[in-house]
């Protein structure tokens, strides 16, 4: 469950991925849950 934080400060999420090796289809679609889930509470999901 996600608790959003009762604060102002901002916060950036990345992840690293060897140039050279594919993310597994689990890997894809936790970043597809990930990313809806964030931008369902409004926030801006950047490189897509």
């Amino acid at each position: 469950m996600a608790i959003p934080l009762a604060v102002d400060d901002s916060m950036t999420l990345g992840y690293l991925q060897h140039r050279k090796m594919e993310l597994s289809d689990t890997a894809e679609r936790y970043l597809v849950m990930l990313k809806d889930h964030i931008r369902g509470y409004g926030f801006t999901v950047y490189g897509d």
